[in-house]
């Protein structure tokens, strides 16, 4: 089992990318550069405004938080402890707290790896 430390972007950006809803928008997502393109767009179109006063992180993290529009990533804190388990992360009573902040963090800073193009992507 792994510690609560995230340091592997990838998975983040991946769960990104995988979790991109375009079910209310009339566009087809066929590779991840075009997932890619539909959340960076998305969310600078909802919250571009936030970039400039708050910058890149805080505006990624209020956008993921808010339920955002287009990215069905585990919202819910049962949900997310579920998937940070079934990503090998140990989860304790004493560490579940921890763990949320620090998925929410993980989460923003692939998104705005994602802004700056400097997601991996295949």
């Amino acid at each position: 089992m792994k510690n609560i430390t995230f340091p592997d972007r990838k998975k983040f950006i991946a769960l990104l990318l995988a979790n991109a809803d375009r079910s209310s928008y009339d566009i087809e997502l066929l590779t991840d550069n075009d997932r890619r393109q539909f959340l960076v767009d998305t969310v600078k179109s909802e919250l571009g405004w936030m970039l400039k006063d708050h910058g890149p992180f805080k505006m990624s993290l209020h956008w993921l938080q808010g339920l955002a529009s287009a990215c069905t990533i585990p919202f819910m804190n049962s949900d997310i402890l579920r998937w940070l388990e079934s990503q090998g992360y140990m989860i304790t009573p004493h560490n579940e707290s921890i763990a949320i902040d620090r998925y929410w963090s993980a989460a923003a800073q692939a998104l705005v790896s994602l802004i700056n193009n400097k997601g991996a992507l295949k």
